[in-house]
């Protein structure tokens, strides 16, 4: 029997073909080796350089197999443009996301090395189960991203789980912060309201609290005796205080600038209300109960709508730097110029309870008329 003769056709790579594999074999070989200079994906750049030099040999589904190794240079370039600079305090979970993506790229790797090995005629035989093989690789890749991406966001909940404890510390530790000075020493005219209950102190190194150096009090000797606290010896001194510190604000232009005199100004956005005081008339109607730094404080605010609610604010503000009484709430600070809505805050708001028997100071405390007309009837007594 004559032997047949079969003709073969060679495989040729064109010109241009092996040009452009040429380009593109070095750009790649460029671009790892830059990744292989940043010290986390240098493993993963040396596995992808791998994948690439074992694509050169691989005749069938190799655009596929292409397809895939970009896509895992492209996630190693973000990686390392992302951390330049910055590697060394990159966070565990990062580091630990970037040590799954070297064993996803391990498995790649080994895989293409396998089917490399074999014969094209068998690779032709079974490419539907690489091409199946290359789309779960896909996959794999994308769960890869999906897991930085999930690393990112529980990140960024720790970090603002954590900004909120420290911008809202629990009661308890902010008053251990803050620094405790012993308090002020007041006769017993003073904090007979305090203490309705207790008989007042009769030392005589007690003193009134002043408001200026020229200013003195008389009372009556016979108050310092070992009596509770009546209304009218706690209203004659606050009303006294109240009286003295009404005409130095007014006497201030609304137009001047205003001196702070070390009172903090609040922000409105630091300030979280809580409810509504008890108190339905007088100057103290419309004050609200509010959290600032962990305080409880007491807020006075003024509706914008009115003309003259700034300038009561200012004159509010003015008049409370000049009394300190402890019979009254204390101002501790004040709305600031970006504030939409102008706002007094107040310490030992609790006191306004204690003056419900005085339905004078609850209606206008800081009246001119209010004071000067307590004054003159405070002088008629005492002649």
């Amino acid at each position: 029997m004559p032997l047949r003769y079969v003709k073969t056709r060679n495989l040729k790579i064109s010109t241009g073909n092996a040009l452009s594999i040429a380009i593109t074999t070095t750009s790649i070989a460029s671009e790892l080796a830059d990744i292989a200079q940043f010290p986390p994906v240098r493993a993963a750049a040396a596995i992808l350089l791998v994948i690439f030099e074992t694509i050169q040999s691989i005749q069938t589904n190799r655009a596929d197999c292409l397809r895939l190794a970009r896509r895992c240079l492209t996630l190693l370039v973000d990686i390392k443009d992302q951390l330049e600079g910055r590697w060394s305090t990159a966070p565990g979970a990062l580091l630990k996301n970037v040590k799954k993506l070297e064993g996803t790229l391990e498995s790649i790797s080994d895989y293409m090395t396998k089917e490399a090995s074999h014969k094209w005629h068998n690779r032709l035989l079974r490419k539907n189960t690489i091409e199946a093989a290359i789309a779960e690789f896909n996959e794999v890749l994308d769960d890869a991203v999906r897991s930085f991406q999930i690393s990112t966001l529980i990140n960024i909940h720790y970090e603002i789980g954590a900004k909120g404890d420290r911008k809202y510390p629990s009661r308890t530790d902010s008053e251990d912060s803050i620094p405790q000075t012993p308090p002020p020493q007041y006769s017993k005219e003073s904090t007979g309201c305090l203490e309705d209950s207790k008989p007042a102190s009769s030392s005589p190194d007690l003193k009134s609290p002043t408001l200026l150096p020229d200013q003195e009090r008389s009372f009556d000797a016979r108050e310092s005796s070992h009596q509770t606290a009546t209304p009218e010896s706690v209203s004659r001194p606050l009303v006294t205080d109240i009286a003295k510190a009404v005409p130095s604000a007014l006497r201030l232009s609304s137009t001047e600038a205003m001196d702070h005199r070390g009172f903090r100004r609040y922000h409105q956005s630091e300030v979280f209300l809580r409810g509504r005081s008890s108190v339905k008339s007088g100057w103290w109607s419309g004050s609200k109960t509010a959290t600032v730094d962990g305080r409880n404080l007491l807020l006075k605010p003024y509706d914008v709508t009115h003309g003259e609610a700034v300038k009561k604010w200012m004159q509010d503000v003015k008049i409370l730097q000049n009394l300190y009484h402890p019979n009254l709430p204390q101002m501790v600070g004040y709305s600031d110029d970006e504030s939409p809505t102008p706002f007094i805050l107040l310490a030992n708001g609790g006191s306004i309870n204690c003056l419900s028997t005085h339905n004078d100071l609850l209606m206008s405390p800081f009246s001119p008329n209010t004071t000067s007309s307590s004054s003159r009837s405070r002088h008629d007594t005492e002649q």
